[in-house]
């Protein structure tokens, strides 16, 4: 959702209508509004999936909006491994600048990271355990 805010990812992916849409007629065209909460704290992740995907059809059935007409989703999506090896074979050779390491490690520190605020179990498989024994 934060890529929409960044003219850059819009630019880069024109092959969206709703990345169009932004660059053409700017942010002041278009709104954003939480039309329903999902309680899916009982739920599967299958199952949450399912109903978040129903529920935002029938938002966009009941809108008809101008984006957007089909809900969908890429959560659990693997590729194949065919396209893992072209993957794979794109990017061979390729480093990253120190300038974009170090953006990526501000933007994995403190509170971005997944593991803050948590410590790691005694087995060093999971969160909210003794300290490790190495750490003292």
């Amino acid at each position: 959702m934060s890529n929409y805010f960044s003219k850059a990812y819009l630019s880069r992916y024109k092959t969206s209508y709703i990345n169009n849409a932004l660059l053409q007629h700017n942010y002041s065209a278009f709104s954003l509004a939480i039309l329903e909460y999902i309680d899916t704290a009982n739920l599967s992740k299958e199952k949450s999936k399912k109903l978040i995907l129903s529920r935002k059809q029938y938002f966009l059935d009941l809108l008809n909006p101008e984006y957007n007409k089909k809900a969908g989703s890429s959560l659990g999506y693997a590729h194949t491994e065919e396209t893992r090896l072209i993957l794979s074979e794109i990017n061979k050779g390729k480093s990253l600048t120190e300038e974009h390491k170090r953006k990526i490690s501000l933007a994995n520190s403190a509170e971005n990271h997944p593991l803050f605020g948590k410590s790691h179990s005694a087995s060093g498989r999971g969160p909210d355990a003794s300290p490790s024994p190495r750490g003292s």
